[in-house]
């Protein structure tokens, strides 16, 4: 598999895994997501002009005053929500495109919903051919249907509270990774729900910085 990523982002993320180990409980970048990090070019998400920079471990932005997220958090994330290779996935911000391509190599499928429709286009035009990603354009509605489940939902911008309706399409023992809005600052937070109490259970992770939910 061709890898995309220079050895110096690789090296910053190992660096970023190692001192964020108390927070995280993550020692090390897991290798099946170093290699979906790397087999995506993340230049290929981000505008022409700032091509040069698309390794740089930064948020970068893109068009509609979005932004792509840093390398780190968005391996951070995908590390976290454990994926595996049955798993569908639902994930809130499609942005680029650049965190569905990669969850799209660890999962066996991947439904993305944005609420810019330019956004959205974008990203389908730059990940045809991917066959096991789902696109939706919404109008901010958290769902396709309230009936799906997913065995893990990545949110790429930060909400206010927990959307229940997030919760509600939660497989047992499911796994939410998604910031919120706290009195300190935002924070990344990794939910789970129990398979036999389904008492659901909030971990804060380590604090980020993420354009608002719609």
């Amino acid at each position: 598999m061709t890898s995309f990523a220079p050895i110096h982002c690789i090296k910053t993320l190992e660096k970023h895994f190692k001192n964020t180990a108390y927070e995280t409980g993550l020692q090390s970048l897991p290798e099946s997501v170093l290699n979906a990090f790397c087999a995506v070019n993340r230049a290929a998400f981000v505008p022409l002009n700032i091509q040069t920079q698309a390794w740089d471990d930064c948020p970068l932005s893109i068009e509609d005053n979005q932004t792509i997220s840093q390398p780190f958090i968005v391996t951070l994330m995908t590390a976290l929500a454990d994926i595996g290779p049955e798993d569908t996935v639902l994930e809130i911000g499609t942005g680029s495109g650049y965190q569905a391509a990669i969850l799209s190599l660890l999962a066996q499928h991947v439904v993305t919903l944005e609420v810019h429709p330019q956004l959205s286009q974008l990203a389908q035009q730059r990940l045809e051919g991917w066959t096991n990603i789902e696109f939706h354009i919404t109008q901010g509605e958290c769902t396709v249907s309230p009936k799906r489940l997913y065995d893990a939902i990545i949110v790429t911008c930060c909400a206010q509270s927990v959307p229940q309706a997030l919760l509600n399409q939660l497989k047992p023992e499911g796994r939410l990774i998604i910031p919120v809005q706290t009195q300190e600052g935002q924070m990344l937070y990794r939910i789970t729900q129990n398979d036999t109490t389904h008492t659901i259970k909030q971990t804060p992770i380590i604090p980020v910085r993420f354009v608002p939910m719609v």
